[in-house]
Parts: structure tokens; C-alpha cells; sequence
């Protein structure tokens, strides 16, 4: 008799899709929260979190649910931070432990895995049939791209025929160019052929800001802001009418 595997088929596909979607944005927070929806309402997952190893501690950077701030560090001296120790890179894990409590989760089951010093941990409810070795070892890949894209600091360009990698902080302003995007920075500017459009939804990040149909800027450069324009580096850049608000919402401003 043949076993039925259209669930598993099933099952990689839906990683496949999941793969493609993650690590898009250059906001860890929307990666994130992409990894969260995405994996956690399908998996029967009750609690996932996301951290990062900073010297001797580990440290959230997201998580799902949020929980309390006194919960954000995990200590050497935590059972939890043992685990990860003597786990290998790369590799999903799953711990067996009789009412695992963390973050005011209760779960039987605890699954780690760490790459790239990002280190996820997620409850299951229950164990899930369809989390077979051949889904976890599909996933794994999938986990290792989301732990980069929780470090980003930059993004990979295409000019002509090299890969340019152009950290954000470097960015003053894009510019749209037709069909192409202008990515501005102290020294060059950089043409690549994308939209404006698509530019923006994947640079999320709390300090790039549309200001206007044919401008997106990093608040952080902003030199002076006016009525209906901006400074960076002395370009006089316009603001749309519509974009104001939204861009004051966006920088430090004091009241």
C-alpha cells in the first residue's frame, strides 16, 4: 500500500513560497513579522522569539507575542542559554521537556536552532505529524536566510555586471528614474533598474521615509525640513503635500 505524502508535498511547497517572502524587507521587524505569520499560525506555534548573542548573554530582538522588557536578556547561568551551547549550527532541534516554560508560555515541545549568532526558539503546542526530518532539513535553509536578514545592515545591488553591497547608512536619498531608481550617496550616485515603488516596500526601516512620488530619503541625513522641501548634502529635495505628515511622524522631533 502506498503512503499518502501530498501532505509533505504540500507542506514544501508552502516553505518554498515562505522562502521567497522572507528576508525581502530590510527592516528585521517586518522580517520578523513575515516569519511569524507566515510559520507560526501553520505549525501550531504558541511563542516565538528571536535573539541575538552578545558577548556572554543573549539578547531579544523580536518576538511573538511581544513579552515584558525584564525578559529580553537570557544569562549564561539560564537553562535555556545551555541549550544553545551544545547545539549544532544550521540544524533544527527539538527538546522533549515536561511543561517547558518561557516567557510565560507553557509548551511540551522547544524547538532551537542558531545561525549566524541569531538564535530562534519556538513552542509548539503539540507535536505536529507533518514536521517530519524532510519538511525540518527544507526549513532549516529557510531559518538561515531569516537569521541574516536580522543582522542587514546593507543591501546588494545590481550595476551593469557587478553586485554592489551599499550600506543603508551610506544612502542619502533615492531617486526614481523611469522604470530605474537612483540610490544616492556622499561620493556616487548608484542607477539600478527597479521601481521606486518596489524600493519602498522593502525599505521599511524606520529611517527612510517617501516624501515624495519621485523621492525617498534617510530622515537620519535630513539637514533642514520646510514647508514644501528638504535639505541632504545641500540638495533641495520637494515634499508632497500628502507625505508631510507621515515624514514628521517619522524623524525625532521635539515638541
Amino acid at each position: 500500500m502506498s503512503i499518502d505524502k501530498s501532505n509533505v508535498v504540500s507542506e514544501l511547497a508552502e516553505l518554498y513560497e515562505f522562502c521567497l517572502n522572507i528576508g525581502t524587507s530590510l527592516d528585521s521587524s517586518i522580517n520578523a513579522s513575515t516569519f511569524f505569520t507566515s510559520f507560526a499560525q501553520r505549525k501550531n506555534i504558541k511563542y516565538i522569539s528571536v535573539l541575538e548573542c552578545k558577548k556572554d548573554a543573549l539578547y531579544l530582538k523580536e518576538s511573538f507575542p511581544e513579552i515584558l522588557s525584564s525578559e529580553q536578556t537570557i544569562g549564561t547561568d539560564s537553562p535555556l542559554c545551555k541549550y544553545f551551547k551544545i547545539l549544532e549550527e544550521g540544524k533544527i532541534h527539538r527538546i522533549e521537556q515536561e511543561n517547558f516554560s518561557f516567557a510565560g508560555f507553557d509548551a511540551p515541545y522547544l524547538w532551537l536552532y542558531y545561525s549566524e549568532d541569531v538564535y530562534i526558539l519556538f513552542l509548539q503546542n503539540e507535536q505536529d505529524s507533518t514536521f517530519s526530518g524532510i519538511v525540518r532539513s527544507q526549513l532549516a535553509p529557510v531559518l538561515k536566510k531569516f537569521s541574516i536578514s536580522m543582522k542587514a545592515h546593507s543591501i546588494f545591488i545590481k550595476v551593469d555586471a557587478n553586485l554592489v553591497n551599499l550600506k543603508f547608512d551610506e544612502i542619502l536619498w533615492m531617486e526614481a528614474l523611469g522604470d530605474y531608481v537612483g540610490f544616492h550617496t556622499s561620493e556616487k550616485r548608484y542607477v539600478v533598474k527597479v521601481t521606486l515603488a518596489y524600493i519602498e516596500k522593502r525599505i521599511a526601516k524606520k529611517n527612510f521615509a517617501r516624501v515624495h512620488r519621485s523621492f525617498m530619503v534617510n530622515t537620519d541625513k535630513i539637514k533642514m525640513i520646510d514647508d514644501s522641501s528638504l535639505v541632504i548634502n545641500e540638495k533641495l529635495i520637494p515634499i508632497s503635500r500628502g507625505s508631510r505628515a507621515g515624514l514628521l511622524e517619522s524623524i525625532n522631533l521635539l515638541k
